[in-house]
Parts: C-alpha cells; sequence; structure tokens
C-alpha cells in the first residue's frame, strides 16, 4: 500500500518511511539517535560505501554445501576483511557508539 520503495508503513509515497501516510523521507537514527541523513542521502556518504566495501555473507560453503552463518560470525568475518582506512571510517559515522556497535555486532572496538 505504498508507492515509495523500502517502506514498511502503509500508504507513504516517499522512501524508507515506517510510518502512515508519510510524504516525506525521514531522517534515519544512526546509534539509536537521530542524524541528519536521510537514508537516500547516506547511501551517498563514505560511511556507507566503507560498510559495503566487502561482502557481508550470512552463508557460505562448506563440505560442498550451503550452510548458514551466524549474525556476529558473519559480523567478524566482514570487520576482518575491512581495510583500515574502512575501519576507521565506520568508526567515524556520525553518532558512533562502541558499545551499541559490539552489542549488535560482537566487536569491541574503540572510537
Amino acid at each position: 500500500m505504498n508507492t515509495g520503495n523500502w517502506n514498511t508503513g502503509e500508504f507513504n509515497s516517499c522512501h524508507f518511511s515506517n510510518g502512515i501516510f508519510c510524504s516525506k523521507e525521514p531522517k534515519i537514527n544512526i546509534f539509536n539517535k537521530k542524524s541528519e541523513y536521510t537514508m537516500s542521502e547516506f547511501i551517498q556518504t563514505e560511511y556507507y560505501r566503507a560498510l559495503h566495501s566487502v561482502p557481508f555473507n550470512l552463508v557460505k560453503e562448506q563440505n560442498e554445501q550451503t550452510v548458514a552463518v551466524d549474525f556476529k560470525t558473519a559480523c567478524a568475518e566482514w570487520w576482518e576483511e575491512l581495510s583500515e582506512g574502512n575501519k576507521k571510517i565506520v568508526k567515524s559515522i556520525p553518532n558512533f557508539d562502541a558499545e551499541i556497535f559490539e552489542e549488535i555486532t560482537g566487536i569491541k572496538e574503540k572510537q
């Protein structure tokens, strides 16, 4: 019941809304705090490019079979593959919070 993309609400005519009857794309939360970005703006940033600079795999081939990977294991493998430069960019995302980052990913990092 939406005309925009990536909506979870209803009757929206914008992108990335989780509300009802919205016509303007909302600002997103980053680390549980309001940001100055809409999702459309954020996907154009160096932060987004760093987050997506290496694959994030929730499945892998093992003994010629595809098996599911635990989310935090996938996070650890993704983080290990990121360049040091991209790790710095991720840690510079507005509102970065090392405790929330660890809670979600299982990765302990200082800012």
